[in-house]
C-alpha cells in the first residue's frame, strides 16, 4: 500500500490526497473535508452492496449521495439497479413526512 497518492481533477484547486496512517487505513483530505478511511471495511461494504444487486436485494446505505449512484455508478446509471430509485423516493418521502410532522 503506498504511503500517499493524491487524486486530481480537471477542475482547479479540486483534488483528494491520501496518507497511510496505519496498516490498512489512510487519512483523507479534501478542500472541504478530513476523514479517515479503512480500506478492509470499504472492501467488505462494496462486496456487500455489489452482492445485493447481484441479488436484487438493494437497500441504500444511510448517508449515500444518491447522486453518486445514479450519476457515477455503472449500475445505477445502466438501470441494473432498480433499488437506486426507489430508496432515493423512499428517502425523499420519509424527508418530506418528518418535515410536516415537525
Amino acid at each position: 500500500m503506498p504511503e500517499t497518492f493524491t487524486l486530481h481533477y480537471l477542475h482547479p484547486n479540486k483534488h483528494i490526497t491520501y496518507r497511510k496512517t496505519d496498516d490498512m487505513q489512510y487519512e483523507v483530505s479534501t478542500t472541504r473535508n478530513k476523514y479517515i478511511l479503512d480500506v478492509n471495511e470499504a472492501l467488505l461494504r462494496t462486496k456487500k452492496i455489489l452482492k445485493d444487486i447481484k441479488n436484487k436485494k438493494f437497500k441504500m446505505p444511510e448517508g449515500t449521495n444518491n447522486w453518486r449512484c445514479n450519476s457515477m455508478c455503472w449500475f445505477g446509471m445502466s438501470g441494473k439497479c432498480e433499488g437506486t430509485f426507489k430508496e432515493q423516493w423512499i428517502k425523499t418521502n420519509k424527508h418530506y413526512k418528518e418535515e410536516r410532522s415537525a
